[in-house]
């Protein structure tokens, strides 16, 4: 992609999405619908970025360190990070709260849509132990319809248990303990991302 990207305002990456599929595509392009789709990967910038792979290999250890975990360890920047989607509109987050009430993340805030065209956003919420041994992972989404210079209020409530660690030595769930950076943005790497700690345990 890197050879054309340049050249074109947006990409369409569209999967199986049955009979349909060619209707609902040309709405998307045709502007009767504003997308709202975001990616449930991470898009490198080349090749070398991913993990080396043998084909001819008998084994591989696929570890915890994989996909877009992979990239944010090295610190690579990926050319489109995990959570990324385009809209025909923009969409900025205020007044971010997050707390902990009953054993339950409580996140709220709002989306404002700055652009000229009604639209959806996804907000974005991550989690990230302090120890650096464990990455980052989605913990919860909303979707939230906003009218063209209008605001939205939205609120996901994130039982805390989702953030419990597999012991393979045990099988079994250990509770999150210790400190949790929570992000909230429009994707993994969201650079405007609010971010709160939190002490968990």
């Amino acid at each position: 992609m890197t050879e054309w990207l340049h050249s074109v305002p947006a990409v369409v990456q569209a999967w199986y999405g049955g009979s349909r599929a060619g209707d609902g595509l040309a709405d998307v392009l045709l502007g009767k619908v504003n997308p709202s789709a975001r990616l449930p990967f991470s898009v490198p910038v080349d090749e070398a970025d991913l993990p080396p792979f043998d084909r001819d290999a008998t084994t591989f250890a696929y570890d915890r360190w994989h996909g877009w975990w992979h990239l944010a360890r090295n610190g690579t920047a990926p050319m489109f990070p995990f959570g990324f989607g385009l809209s025909y509109t923009s969409f900025e987050l205020d007044d971010i709260d997050v707390a902990i009430r009953d054993d339950v993340i409580d996140i709220d805030g709002v989306v404002r849509n700055v652009g000229q065209r009604d639209g959806a956003d996804v907000i974005q919420v991550y989690a990230e132990p302090s120890d650096g041994d464990t990455p980052a992972r989605l913990i919860g989404f909303a979707r939230v319809e906003v009218a063209a210079g209008g605001a939205a209020p939205f609120h996901l409530a994130v039982p805390v248990d989702r953030l419990s660690r597999r012991d393979p030595a045990s099988r079994s769930w250990r509770p999150a303990t210790g400190a949790h950076r929570i992000n909230v943005g429009r994707s993994a790497t969201d650079t405007t991302s609010s971010t709160v700690i939190v002490e968990l345990g």
